[in-house]
């Protein structure tokens, strides 16, 4: 399969995409797939959940660590995609925990 086919080709060919960026996220689980990598990933601040769509399968998470993640909002026919583009680990939100649980 090509990078013109499957879910990647509709996210990018058909929607219309806008920038996000996230802070906090925490990962709950991983999906990977022949063309992508799927994140479920917690926002602690809020209790959402966010999937993330990583095609170039760079971005790996620790479990129980907190992330900033930035990328593309892409709108699709009733759903939003969000495809990962950069992420690093959140240290403004791990030290306020580390404090927090300390006391």
């Amino acid at each position: 399969m090509n990078s013109t086919t499957g879910l990647g080709a509709f996210i990018f060919q058909r929607t219309i995409m806008f920038n996000f960026s996230a802070n906090n996220l925490v990962l709950l689980s991983q999906q990977t797939r022949e063309n992508f990598t799927r994140f479920t990933m917690l926002d602690r601040h809020t209790q959402r959940t966010y999937l993330l769509y990583d095609f170039s399968k760079a971005h790996q998470f620790e479990p129980a660590t907190p992330y900033v993640v930035t990328g593309k909002v892409n709108s699709g026919i009733h759903q939003l995609f969000l495809v990962l583009e950069t992420s690093k680990p959140d240290h403004k939100n791990s030290a306020s925990n580390s404090k927090a649980n300390a006391v």
